[in-house]
């Protein structure tokens, strides 16, 4: 847990050390932070960026809310490998106008382009969903 704890404290200077009561890496990039009254939230050391985890489960997710998160994975994974939307397709094999809409919330990929966009950007599948925390 000390680890991270100066890395959180300063991305964060809000969020308090006695606070914290788990700190667990969820992939090479990622952070989940759990907190004494039940929030949890996910630091991404790449970009700095933290955002709150909403849902206990991925059964919880409506299709819109996965939609959503497949697009915030999907850009997440993008940026880590300095990937473009023409870059993606081209490699993928597919129109950058489906990469916007993958990127944007407005559709999911087939099982079949995801595991192209998975290794493109070198990352497993699961990479880009949502899984509980």
């Amino acid at each position: 847990m000390d680890k991270y704890l100066e890395y959180i404290l300063r991305v964060d200077p809000r969020t308090k050390k006695e606070d914290i009561t788990e700190i667990r890496e969820i992939n090479d990039w990622d952070l989940l932070l759990s907190f004494k009254d039940g929030t949890k939230v996910i630091y991404d050391r790449f970009t700095g960026y933290h955002r709150n985890v909403f849902y206990d489960s991925v059964h919880e997710l409506t299709d819109e809310q996965e939609k959503q998160e497949f697009a915030r994975r999907l850009r997440t994974m993008m940026k880590r490998k300095y990937i473009s939307q023409e870059q993606l397709a081209e490699l993928v094999g597919i129109s950058r106008i489906m990469i916007n809409k993958y990127m944007n919330g407005k559709a999911l990929p087939s099982i079949l382009i995801v595991r192209k966009i998975a290794k493109v950007l070198d990352c497993s599948m699961d990479d880009l969903f949502y899984r509980n925390y």
